[in-house]
């Protein structure tokens, strides 16, 4: 009996463990095409089909989640010393108050015109075309559609601009 109850016990654990692992939870990875990606509100609109043909990084971030946040900083900043000759930048928000994704922007001076702020249904497609189920990121996209990187280095940035 003791060791029925420990079989069971012990394989309840491997399933527990590996159901978590699926290759549908994963995220897109360096290589896959970057899933269509379009969004418009009163102010902007944005299409990555639009931006075909140029490197695109796309950050995903919310003020309420602060490594996304310092993300957007990060890669807002290198966007405006950078962008240009081919290279485009956007910022894609997941704020639920569009003042608030307006005044954080504002504070942490980042460009209105590469960010746009999404919600309700639009939100949640992007988040799981993207498959940012377990956290925001970024992606650089190539000129043909496919991932090049994710949460790449602005080191990483500045050696993959030099090359190409």
């Amino acid at each position: 009996m003791k060791q029925t109850l420990l079989s069971i016990a012990l394989l309840l654990l491997v399933i527990f463990v590996t159901s978590g692992y699926n290759r549908d939870n994963a995220g897109l990875e360096p290589g896959d095409f970057a899933p269509a990606l379009s969004a418009k509100t009163n102010e902007q609109s944005i299409s990555l089909e639009s931006m075909r043909g140029d490197f695109v990084l796309v950050t995903f971030w919310s003020s309420s989640d602060a490594e996304s946040r310092i993300q957007a900083n990060t890669y807002g900043a290198w966007a405006d010393s950078n962008a240009g000759d081919g290279w485009k930048a956007v910022g894609v928000n997941f704020d639920s108050e569009p003042e608030l994704f307006q005044e954080i922007s504002r504070r942490d001076n980042l460009d209105p015109r590469s960010q746009i702020n999404v919600q309700g249904a639009e939100a949640r497609k992007i988040i799981k075309d993207f498959r940012l189920d377990s956290g925001y990121g970024s992606m650089l996209i190539g000129p043909d559609g496919r991932i090049l990187a994710v949460n790449p280095s602005t080191s990483d940035l500045d050696k993959l601009k030099k090359s190409n």
